[in-house]
């Protein structure tokens, strides 16, 4: 059975170990500083990316207009249906008012 001392001189060991493999490990070709595929950018991505952007703004106006359109739509549905709850609320004031006289009127000996 190998003593304490053993034990610990041989994990020291193999820190060293990998800690040298992880130094002198070579670099990668695709991870050097200035390659030439990192300084550079293909011209077919450039041009995505201008035409995205150009079709992005040219559609701007467009969708502003939409926008505009649909909160008109949607404050004038709100509009309707306020009348409509209203319309509702004054015929049935109506209503209650129509029984109550008529209640008045049919009801005998009361003389109000």
């Amino acid at each position: 059975m190998p003593s304490k001392r053993e034990h610990i001189d041989e994990r020291v060991e193999r820190t060293e170990t990998f800690e040298a493999e992880a130094v002198y490990a070579p670099e990668r070709p695709y991870r050097q500083r200035g390659s030439h595929a990192m300084d550079s950018v293909n011209p077919q991505i450039t041009d995505a990316v201008s035409q995205t952007n150009v079709k992005i703004l040219g559609e701007a106006g467009a969708v502003a207009i939409a926008q505009n359109y649909l909160a008109a739509s949607q404050a004038n549905n709100i509009l309707f249906a306020n009348m409509v709850s209203n319309q509702m609320n004054g015929a049935m004031s109506s209503q209650a008012a129509a029984v109550e006289g008529a209640l008045k009127l049919l009801r005998p000996g009361k003389g109000d």
